[in-house]
């Protein structure tokens, strides 16, 4: 967390975009916005659809320490304190749980918080949606292991884990799918067939239930999302990534670690029978399996194209060989004195792969000032929610009128995504609107009289909005992005679930309250 507390930041592949969407909350929150679903800051206000197609449900906390007064570079830094601690915290529990010990959540938190991956997330990418992610892998891992292994019970780590996940980052969210799946497939017979039928309906009801759970309270993203790359062709829809491992993960500036291989071959000098312990070495040789060039992504591409990377197995990896190397150590030594002496080494050897991997790829990286005004005319590099028909020049040029059929211009007042301007009906029959066109969009004319008149928002043939002014009178024309009918449903249905399961919480904390006895 040292680089944190330098008054800037490191330039990272992606943090142009992540500062750009923390602005894009700021400014949607005040101008009136409840949830921002379209982003009214990047790409010159041209109002891009990126909320709708990348989750930002956390981003809303840099957003409201920028409204507090704080710089963008502050608030950014802060929320990756926040990470950070979220990440250790998350590991320790999870650690602590799986392995029934606090030593193994302490060796869990430090090898997965201290990994060579999290930090080229942090320091080299600036992958912020990865970065929060990694705050939730570990209760997915652990709730998966409690399906697997245990009683099914806890069946809420594994609904809080995908639903993080999913309002976090959706390509780990797929990831963490296939490869739960894959472990699911291979421990089958233990799931559904080794004890009662009883027992077996009982792991079935409650992956119903985290299923359920996810699916309704994150359905305010996830339907949002569906119906925007249905409703439109964008170029999420055309192979704007092409998906191959060229590196081996060892030593490219994404890889694993030298410490958590050093920590894994160490495994083989500490045999011993462990409950468990395959469930987690498999997870992380699938997990490894994946970034390399082995895997036969010519035909996997169709199917997985837009996760884009391979190297992103790697932060499921981190995690399961940090709690495989955390089960052995704690299994293998019983007295005190050799633990502590086996955790110094751990600290030892992970602070040296950090330092090492930050030596390497992140001291030479230069350290910028970021400004609104250079974020807000700088080109985005996620591109992919933009019409895939739109001209990439248009958008470099931030438009301060709007122009009609008839070559006349008229100046609007931009709040948001919100643009009102004044017309005059000899002016024309058609306003070419600078807002990039997206299904949720609304326009009215309020007339001299104070009536309104509900205007047609059509699609340009630049891909912005153009509206059809014929035969209206004078007056002030207001155009906004309310939202489509789906977006406020779903948001009901999330709001409602939330409500509902947070009743069902107290209820079950209540009755499994017990009496509080003093041990004098």
């Amino acid at each position: 967390m040292i680089p944190m507390v330098l008054g800037s930041v490191y330039d990272g592949d992606d943090l142009f975009v992540h500062l750009g969407r923390i602005e894009g909350i700021k400014d949607g929150l005040l101008s009136g916005a409840f949830l921002v679903r379209i982003n009214p800051f990047m790409l010159n206000s041209y109002g891009l659809a990126i909320p709708l197609g990348y989750p930002e449900t956390f981003l809303y906390i840099p957003a409201v320490l920028r409204i507090l007064g704080l710089s963008v570079e502050t608030s950014y830094k802060l929320f990756l304190m926040i990470c950070i601690a979220g990440t250790y915290w998350s590991a320790y529990f999870c650690g602590k749980k799986i392995g029934k010990s606090r030593y193994c959540g302490l060796v869990t938190a430090f090898i997965y918080t201290t990994s060579s991956y999290f930090l080229a997330n942090l320091y080299v990418r600036a992958a912020l949606g990865e970065i929060q992610a990694f705050v939730f892998i570990p209760l997915v891992v652990y709730g998966l292991y409690d399906f697997v292994w245990e009683d099914a019970a806890k069946w809420w780590y594994l609904a809080i884990g995908f639903a993080g996940l999913m309002l976090c980052h959706s390509i780990t969210l797929v990831i963490a799918a296939i490869l739960c799946t894959l472990l699911c497939l291979i421990y089958i017979k233990r799931i559904f067939f080794t004890r009662t039928h009883v027992f077996t309906l009982k792991k079935i009801r409650s992956l119903f239930y985290a299923v359920g759970t996810v699916a309704l309270t994150t359905c305010f993203f996830w339907l949002p999302f569906l119906e925007l790359i249905t409703a439109h062709d964008l170029a999420f829809h055309h192979s704007w990534s092409h998906i191959e491992a060229k590196d081996p993960f060892l030593i490219s500036r994404f890889t694993i670690g030298i410490s958590v291989v050093i920590l894994c071959v160490s495994l083989i000098f500490l045999r011993k029978k462990i409950k468990a312990l395959w469930f987690f070495l498999i997870g992380g040789v699938f997990s490894l399996f994946f970034t390399t060039a082995l895997m036969p992504w010519d035909l996997l591409r169709p199917y997985l194209n837009n996760i884009q990377f391979p190297w992103r197995f790697l932060s499921m990896a981190t995690f399961f060989l940090a709690v495989a190397i955390a089960l052995v150590l704690h299994t293998k030594y019983h007295r005190r004195q050799v633990r502590e002496l086996a955790l110094i080494g751990v600290i030892a050897v992970s602070l040296l792969g950090s330092y090492m991997y930050l030596s390497t790829y992140v001291s030479d990286r230069p350290l910028l000032n970021y400004t609104p005004e250079i974020l807000h005319s700088s080109d985005s590099p996620i591109n992919e929610w933009l019409p895939a028909s739109i001209s990439q020049e248009l958008l470099k040029q931030e438009q301060t009128v709007i122009s009609t059929d008839l070559s006349e211009e008229i100046a609007f007042v931009r709040d948001g995504v919100r643009l009102n301007f004044l017309w005059q009906d000899e002016k024309g029959h058609t306003c070419h609107v600078p807002l990039i066109y997206y299904k949720g969009y609304t326009a009215y004319l309020t007339d001299e009289k104070g009536q309104q008149h509900e205007l047609p928002v059509l699609r340009g043939a630049d891909a912005l909005i153009e509206l059809d002014m014929g035969g209206l009178p004078s007056g002030e024309v207001t155009v906004d992005y309310t939202g489509t009918t789906l977006q406020k449903v779903s948001l009901f249905i999330s709001g409602s679930s939330l409500a509902v399961l947070a009743i069902c919480a107290c209820l079950f904390c209540r009755r499994k309250r017990r009496p509080h006895r003093c041990n004098w």
